[in-house]
This record gives C-alpha cells, sequence and structure tokens, in this order.
C-alpha cells in the first residue's frame, strides 16, 4: 500500500477526472437552474435561533476582548489561536474534502482524528454538515440549496440558521444520497453522543488544559478558549457561503456565482479557490496547481506520506483547460488569451 500512495502523492494525477465527469457537472447545473429561486418566498424567522446568536456573538466579542487586551495568559493566546486552523482541518480535509467529495480515501486512524478535530471546532454533527454541504453542491444557489447566495450576504453566511428551511431545500434534502455515512460506524457514533462529545471535546478538553496547565481563570478560558474560538472559526467556515460567492474571478465557470478569492482563501487555509472547487468539487486540491494559501492541502500531502490518506482524485489538465475555455470568464492567467482568441473567431 505504501508504494501506492507514493505513486499517488508523486503524480497527483493518478486518479484524474474525464469528460464524462465535466459532462456530469453540467446535468447538475441544469437540473440547479431549473429549480431557480423564488425572490417572493419571505423565509420565517426563528427567534430562538435570532436570539441565541446575538448572546453568543456579544459573549465572543468579550473574549475577543480579553484575547486582544491581555488579559489572559500568554498560553491561553497561543492556544486558543491555534486550535482554529487546527480543528479547521477537521472541516476543510474532513468534513469537506474527503466526507463531502471523497476526494480521496483514508485509513480509519485519519477518520477517527478527522471526525474529533471537526466535533472540536464545535460545528455540527458530521452527518448533517455533509448532508447540507451535498445538497449545496448539486443545487448551487438555488431555493434547493441550504445556503442560497442569491438572497443575499447576510442570509448566505448566516441568516439560514436563523430562518426555517424553504420548503424546496426540504424535499430536495431528502433525496441526498447519505448511504456512505449511514455505513460509516465513526460517523454514526459521532452523530448518537454528539452531545456529550461536543461538550467533551469542544469545551472541556481545551478549557481544561488552559485551566489545569498554566493556571487560567476558569471564566476567561471559557470566553476565549471556547466561545471566541468557535465563533471566529464558524464566521470564517460561513464567509465560504458568503463572500466567496460574491467575489473573485470565474475562470472556470462564469455563469455561477462562486468566484476565486484569494482574501477568504488565506482565512480559511485555501477554501475558497471556489469557482474552481464548484467546477471541479471532486480535487483534493480544491484548486488549480496548488494555489497560494493552500494549507489544507499541503497537509493532505503530509499524510499522504505518513500513509494515512491515499488514492488522491486530481483534474486533469485537460479537463481543466477545456472548461475554462467552454466557460470561463477569460481571467485565467495562461489560457485568458486562448479563451479570448476562441470568443473573436466565434
Amino acid at each position: 500500500m505504501i508504494g501506492e500512495v507514493s505513486r499517488e502523492v508523486e503524480a497527483h494525477n493518478a486518479n484524474s477526472v474525464q469528460d464524462d465527469d465535466v459532462k456530469k457537472l453540467d446535468e447538475l447545473d441544469k437540473s440547479a437552474k431549473e429549480i431557480g429561486t423564488d425572490f417572493n418566498y419571505t423565509h420565517k424567522i426563528k427567534w430562538m435561533n435570532v436570539t441565541l446568536y446575538i448572546v453568543y456573538h456579544i459573549t465572543a466579542f468579550i473574549g475577543l476582548y480579553l484575547f486582544f487586551a491581555l488579559q489572559v495568559h500568554p498560553l491561553t493566546m497561543i492556544h486558543s489561536a491555534l486550535l482554529v486552523p487546527i480543528c479547521g482541518f477537521g472541516g476543510s480535509i474532513g468534513a469537506h474534502r474527503y466526507y463531502t467529495h471523497r476526494a480521496f480515501k483514508a485509513t480509519a486512524l485519519m477518520r477517527g482524528i478527522l471526525l474529533m478535530l471537526f466535533t472540536m471546532s464545535g460545528q455540527n454533527t458530521m452527518w448533517a454538515w455533509v448532508r447540507n454541504h451535498r445538497q449545496h453542491h448539486k443545487y448551487c444557489d438555488t431555493d434547493a440549496d441550504p445556503h442560497n447566495a442569491r438572497r443575499g450576504l447576510f442570509f448566505s453566511h448566516m441568516g439560514w440558521f436563523l430562518t426555517q428551511k424553504h420548503p424546496t431545500v426540504i424535499k430536495y434534502g431528502r433525496q441526498i444520497d447519505m448511504r456512505d455515512l449511514d455505513a460509516d460506524p465513526l460517523v454514526k457514533f459521532q452523530s448518537k453522543y454528539f452531545a456529550q462529545l461536543y461538550i467533551l471535546l469542544a469545551i472541556v478538553v481545551p478549557c481544561s488544559t488552559q485551566i489545569y496547565l498554566w493556571n487560567e481563570d476558569p471564566l476567561k478560558s471559557f470566553l476565549v478558549g471556547y466561545v471566541a474560538r468557535t465563533c471566529v472559526a464558524l464566521n470564517l467556515m460561513c464567509s465560504i457561503n458568503s463572500f466567496a460567492h460574491a467575489f473573485g474571478a470565474k475562470p472556470y465557470d462564469k455563469s455561477i456565482l462562486p468566484g476565486e478569492n484569494k482574501f477568504i482563501s488565506f482565512f480559511t487555509m485555501g477554501e475558497a479557490w471556489h469557482n474552481y472547487h464548484h467546477a471541479f468539487p471532486w480535487d483534493y486540491r480544491t484548486s488549480e496547481l496548488g494555489m497560494p494559501f493552500t494549507l489544507s492541502t499541503t497537509m493532505i500531502d503530509l499524510c499522504v506520506k505518513l500513509g494515512l490518506i491515499y488514492d488522491l482524485k486530481v483534474a486533469s489538465e485537460d479537463s481543466i483547460k477545456k472548461r475554462i475555455l467552454k466557460t470561463g470568464d477569460k481571467s485565467h492567467e495562461k489560457y485568458a488569451e486562448v479563451a479570448r482568441n476562441i470568443s473573436v473567431s466565434h
């Protein structure tokens, strides 16, 4: 197996995606466009969620004040800051690239680590997160998309948490294939004991570390090491759904909202090269040729060398070029001139 893994990481294209995969995406795009967005629909507000999110963010701002005003132990600052990207790998590598898109294969140990980190980040159950994200890709920016960006920046960022689901989201959500996660014992365990695991991994373990190892004040540890940390992580994740669907060039597909957003990519470890990702969601890199700020991709490559990850999926250069020339906005650095010449000739 190690030899197979080595060949995968050396080539980075052993499982290159072929043109028929691009055709499948085109079919998905057509089905999404048929659903569309009904702008006459008014979402019903969930006032309990609104109240909880207001309290959550106010409390997080208190934690951030303690952090930036140097009112906590220096080790608490370092520990809390490091947990944001470390636990973020549970989302970017685990929930996103592995569980949602199956962009590679992972050992049981790696899956367990990713599930643990994902739970520590203070997100949802893995099952629910993956179902929402698969639905988002299949019906992107339509009424069947849980965080339809056509309803505005705030809705796609956080408004969808604060309102009742659109009936179309509920209808099409029931059709998402989740058999792989239903058969995964680790995912089933995390879903069954999510409340207990959340309290233990997201709150108790980080805060206890700060309290017992360097005598941090328990309340300050809770405010900084849990509330502020998870709130920052949540908003970074949400910024991909909102800002990366509102701003950025579209060198791969100009017909969709997601764009290549360098600013958000920097803060999300490479998750916002979003036009490429929506054009080639199965590519483990989520960007072409390892674009800048792709720390998650670098971590995957390291895990390949350690034998924890294998069978990487990568879009072929030919598929990428064809997609750029067919649907891109002519902003691609390498093929922009070719695309413009083709456009002129037609």
